[in-house]
């Protein structure tokens, strides 16, 4: 078992170099580790805990992780996955005009003063609406013929789990009781998006590039993420997330140079 705390990237780019050495090929990478942070808290890397533990640090392991999803597409004619555990409160994420005009849109959505006053369900909102727009802006540089990767982003819906730990709600409680799904039944969603195959009148595995899957199927992201501001931004957060990554680990640019497209 190999343990990662995306907390620290020192920590993530551990877990590559070790993944490298035991492990031949990767052909499912879930990205579901999340966090709901309650006040504004700086990271060991000095980034806001959200930010990291939700886009930041997934984001590099990830990219770490491309040439052994890549190896596994060479030796299978099938497609290696990548899921990004997302949810539908994505369509209530805000970007602000600084961070799409800033030099760095990363380092706005840091800023402290942003943060405050800081409102933990708008922080995770804009996590989760990140976690999309990654997923968007690897699929547009994943190739699209063989030997690819495919990346897609779920939507387990609302689930019994340790996510809602530091909120002492009694509110939060009734809800669970009333509408959570179990975690099974969340894991289903997940599982859906890493093995399914669509039908061939419904795009087959193609139409599962980029794709947004909430309830065992492929829905229309929120009304942002399709315009074209929010099509301005995917490329922005790219971008951004890429340079940052690349002062992190050396590797990173290496890879995104090597394995996805421009």
């Amino acid at each position: 078992m190999l343990l990662i705390d995306l907390c620290s990237l020192d920590s993530v780019r551990a877990f590559a170099d070790k993944f490298e050495e035991e492990v031949e090929r990767l052909d499912i990478l879930v990205q579901n580790a999340a966090v709901v942070s309650m006040k504004y808290e700086l990271t060991e890397d000095e980034w806001e805990t959200s930010l990291q533990v939700n886009h930041i640090a997934p984001a590099l392991l990830i990219l770490l992780l491309l040439p052994k999803m890549f190896k596994a597409a060479e030796m299978t004619t099938s497609h290696p996955r990548i899921v990004i555990v997302a949810s539908e409160l994505h369509q209530y994420g805000k970007i602000p005009d600084k961070a799409i005009q800033a030099t760095s849109a990363l380092e706005v959505l840091n800023n402290k003063e942003l943060c405050e006053p800081y409102v933990h369900l708008d922080r995770y909102n804009l996590a989760k609406l990140l976690n999309v727009f990654f997923t968007l802006g690897l699929t547009d540089r994943l190739p699209s013929v063989h030997p690819t990767v495919i990346a897609n982003s779920v939507n387990p819906g609302f689930c019994y789990s340790d996510l809602r730990r530091d909120m002492q709600s009694i509110f939060v409680r009734i809800i669970e009781l009333l509408l959570a799904r179990s975690a099974e039944e969340g894991a289903r969603q997940v599982i859906w998006g890493a093995v399914a195959t669509p039908p061939e009148s419904q795009g087959g595995v193609n139409s599962l590039r980029g794709a947004y899957v909430s309830l065992a199927k492929i829905e229309e992201p929120s009304d942002f993420v399709i315009s074209e501001k929010g099509n301005q931004f995917k490329q922005i957060l790219w971008d951004d997330t890429v340079k940052t990554l690349s002062k992190v680990d050396p590797r990173v640019q290496p890879i995104v140079e090597r394995y996805l497209q421009k």
